[in-house]
């Protein structure tokens, strides 16, 4: 019998786990159906407009990938967290996906091997990235903010040192996207 190997965690890419471990997500029930579904299958209807409104549009929770919930960020949908401490683990995720691109895009010669750089998908991916980190922020993405440190920067900064940045307001940084966005365009250039 042949062995099996099961990967560790570890062993997983960044872009696996966006595409393939589902969180608990909530957003209204009506999204997750395209036109084709709905005209193929129908809906149930109650004979009530406002009663099949409201039920179409409750929120669910649902199990769905990050990839899915980046892509309905992107139509607008509200898409919710039901585990708001989930959200560091994603936006870690979605940071080293964004680092793997960054670093392949980056190897010389790739720039003329790479066909099609998912420059759309990498744009969703960030801006979900961008919502987490306020959520994220609140849950222990940075490090808590310490009251006496204020106090300490303050003193240091009449004896003529910098205080040090504080973390707990910093936001996400799109630079990453926007150096991929760079060498993307270069690349079509050629």
């Amino acid at each position: 019998m042949k062995e099996v190997r099961i990967p560790k965690l570890k062993d997983q890419s960044a872009a696996y786990k966006l595409f393939h471990y589902p969180y608990m997500w909530m957003f209204s029930s009506n999204e997750k159906y395209d036109e084709n579904d709905t005209e193929f299958f129908g809906r149930a209807t109650s004979g009530n407009a406002q009663l099949d409104y409201n039920i179409a549009t409750a929120k669910t929770a649902q199990y769905i990938t990050t990839a899915e919930a980046a892509e309905m960020s992107a139509r607008g949908v509200s898409v919710t967290l039901v585990d708001p401490e989930d959200s560091i683990t994603i936006y870690l995720t979605i940071c080293q996906h964004l680092a793997d691109w960054h670093n392949q895009v980056q190897r010389a010669g790739v720039i003329s091997k790479l066909r099609h750089v998912p420059v759309e998908g990498l744009k969703e991916f960030n801006q979900l990235a961008r919502n987490l980190a306020l959520v994220g922020r609140r849950h222990g993405l940075v490090d808590k903010f310490d009251p006496y440190k204020a106090a300490r920067s303050r003193r240091t900064f009449k004896m003529g040192y910098t205080p040090e940045v504080n973390l707990a307001t910093a936001t996400h940084s799109d630079d990453i996207l926007m150096s991929i966005v760079s060498f993307d365009k270069e690349r079509r250039k050629r």
